[in-house]
């Protein structure tokens, strides 16, 4: 064969080579069914699982400290989840390299970095924001940074595995079970410390103080609050005082505590305006994971947050009416630092209209809110009876089987009177394009008979009466 053939055969095999694997970037979009590592995810590609390693960071490896940390952060994010991978590489059985971006537009690679469990590594992905996270890390002394001396995964796999590693390949999916070694947290997790958690498994670091345990960890201040025998609330401290009274004072923005905290979160995070019993807004909740931010003035990406608490599922500030609730646009926004406190966009900031509740005439409309007005007005006369006599059956025999049952039927009334009262705001809001003025007084009473039991609701709880904190 003359060389000129020969050229020109192994240049069309290296155009097949090339594209039958390619090795230029590709943005593809898969669910994660194993996370192996911190820095290492199997994904569902296809019918096929193929390893994916995570770009510009090296975590560390099984048996270095934060090694299990890293890998629960990674699956607590990313597993049993569609992400959006920004392929690098794709090698073979080889693991192919990419960019993992959560929702909101999260950079999990660059996040790892933040958190403190992974480091740095030379690689084109790596640009300055990666050098930039990692060294915020260092500085605040997150997760592995808070060692004395931490060693890179690459020099300890020289010690303790000098062997490369062995990569498995892409396999079909066949009848067998896919298991999955890294579950994520379950419920609120911190630090490794969740709700429900034994009061004798806290860290050391946490001391008992008055009410809670508290103390230093990992760079930030946390409290624990138990009771019998587990913990029922923590809350991370950024500004403010311990119970000893000692001055905290670690500054973080809303946008960057959201991240840290909700985005590495097992559920995909959905927030809501908190409010007062005033009605004055002090901060956000994120309702799917039971997480509240505490801040320092109005909504806003760069504002600052002064506290972060983990609740109990059934805390009752987790039930925040839809008029509360944030949109997702909103929430992307704020994420990507756009939201400035001197512009807070209203009109973003809460959910749209519920076309559900759109009537094609006034008439229509009028006649709707006229009637759901007076299911509320209804509701709620009888929620503040029920309140009258329940004030009186706590003062004389909470236990009494007629107490017992005036306590149920106040819940079930108020519980029907919110509904029905969060319906007519919601009726309202999607039809007052099409209202007149004097159309606002059908709404007059049953927001009178709202701030009246929001009213009579903090009394009670101001007179000591715990019977009835489902309400508060």
């Amino acid at each position: 064969m003359k060389i000129s053939d020969m050229r020109s055969t192994l240049a069309i095999l290296n155009c097949l080579l090339i594209l039958s694997n390619p090795i230029y970037p590709e943005t593809i979009s898969c669910k994660v069914v194993n996370v192996a590592e911190g820095d290492t995810l199997e994904i569902l590609r296809g019918e096929k699982i193929e390893k994916l390693r995570l770009a510009g960071i090296d975590c560390p490896d099984e048996g270095q400290p934060f090694s299990v940390q890293a890998k629960q952060a990674t699956a607590g994010m990313t597993l049993g989840k569609f992400v959006s991978i920004d392929l690098k590489s794709v090698n073979g059985n080889i693991p192919h390299t990419g960019i993992v971006t959560l929702s909101y537009g999260i950079n999990l690679n660059r996040e790892l970095l933040r958190a403190g469990l992974a480091w740095c590594i030379k690689d084109p992905v790596a640009d300055e924001s990666y050098l930039q996270a990692e060294s915020e890390a260092r500085s605040a002394r997150r997760g592995l940074w808070g060692e004395t001396n931490p060693t890179p995964p690459w020099k300890w796999r020289q010690i303790n595995n000098p062997l490369p590693k062995q990569h498995e390949t892409s396999h079909t999916i066949s009848s067998q079970k896919l298991t999955q070694s890294a579950e994520p947290p379950k419920g609120p997790n911190f630090k490794g410390i969740y709700i429900g958690q034994p009061a004798s498994t806290l860290p050391e670091k946490l001391k008992k103080s008055f009410s809670s345990y508290e103390g230093m960890l990992e760079g930030v201040f946390i409290r624990v609050w138990i009771s019998d025998g587990t913990v029922t609330q923590f809350s991370i401290i950024y500004q403010g005082k311990s119970e000893s009274d000692t001055i905290i004072y670690n500054p973080i923005t809303l946008q960057k505590a959201i991240i840290e905290h909700s985005l590495w979160s097992t559920n995909q995070p959905k927030f809501a305006l908190a409010r007062g019993q005033f009605d004055q807004i002090w901060g956000l909740i994120d309702l799917e994971n039971a997480i509240s931010y505490t801040t320092l003035g109005p909504i806003a990406s760069n504002i600052a947050v002064t506290r972060v608490d983990y609740l109990n599922k059934e805390a009752p500030v987790l039930n925040a009416p839809m008029n509360d609730r944030i949109s997702t646009l909103f929430t992307q926004m704020l994420l990507s630092g756009s939201i400035d406190k001197k512009t807070v966009p209203n009109d973003l900031m809460i959910i749209p209209p519920d076309s559900r509740y759109v009537l094609p005439t006034r008439d229509e409309a009028l006649s709707k809110l006229t009637d759901q007005a007076d299911t509320a007005i209804g509701r709620g006369k009888k929620t503040i009876v029920l309140l009258d006599q329940a004030e009186i059956w706590l003062g004389v025999n909470e236990k009494h089987s007629e107490a017992k049952e005036i306590f149920a039927q106040l819940c079930q009334f108020h519980r029907d009177f919110k509904n029905d009262f969060e319906t007519l705001l919601r009726l309202y809001d999607a039809n007052k394009d099409k209202f007149k003025d004097n159309d606002i007084l059908t709404m007059a009473e049953p927001i009178e008979l709202d701030k009246k039991i929001k009213r009579r609701l903090v009394q009670l709880k101001a007179m000591g009466f715990s019977e009835l904190s489902s309400l508060y």
